[in-house]
């Protein structure tokens, strides 16, 4: 009982140092130039759909895709908007099954994309998450962010997992940033495309 007790006293004074770190990073960013990043990555996504227009109707007939049609939807689109974003060195796409909820996660070298979201019929959800993990990619390579890297190492290495506590996990610039940047493209892009392409929401190409 005594151990178990340090150590739930050691786990909590750990993330109590965390959140405080976390809120100093907070008060170092101007999250209103965070905004503009969400116009490069539109304008990432618009040049994968000109260069590669058959995908366009896979957009709008994405509830009628097979498991195999959305990872391999997914394999194309993904290298693209990195390469776009001047990242040099490749990232793996995975899709290695599911973890704890969540949709997609990255380190940078990888990017995972689990069962939670290839199962989703919603393809505004697909291109939400992947601007959202491309753009934790460029934080890490330090491009494309309006983070500066001491804000994006304090972020990562005072990191709070979302089981951990929700309200700094949110709280963290990171985060903040990859949210903002992936709700602003993921819904208003696709209804771009679909204003742009003439195409009713699930009709397909």
């Amino acid at each position: 009982m005594y151990v178990q007790r340090c150590a739930w006293v050691l786990k909590k004074a750990w993330l109590d140092y965390r959140k405080k770190q976390i809120d100093r990073a907070n008060a170092a960013v101007s999250f209103s130039s965070i905004e503009n990043y969400s116009i490069s990555f539109r304008n990432h996504f618009n040049s994968f759909y000109k260069k590669f227009p058959k995908y366009v109707g896979r957009v709008f007939d994405w509830k009628n895709l097979d498991r195999l049609a959305r990872i391999k939807y997914i394999e194309k689109l993904v290298p693209y908007v990195l390469k776009f974003g001047k990242i040099t060195r490749d990232v793996t796409v995975k899709f290695p099954g599911s973890y704890h909820g969540a949709l997609a996660s990255t380190n940078g070298r990888e990017m995972s994309f689990y069962d939670k979201l290839l199962d989703s019929d919603d393809h505004d959800e697909i291109i939400e998450s992947i601007a959202h993990e491309s753009q934790h990619v460029y934080q890490i390579r330090n491009t494309e962010t309006a983070l500066t890297p001491d804000i994006v190492a304090a972020s990562t290495q005072n990191y709070i997992q979302p089981h951990e506590n929700m309200e700094y996990y949110l709280k963290n610039p990171i985060e903040i940033e990859a949210f903002k940047t992936g709700r602003k493209v993921g819904r208003r892009f696709t209804d771009a495309l679909r204003q742009k392409y003439g195409f009713d929401r699930g009709r397909a190409g």
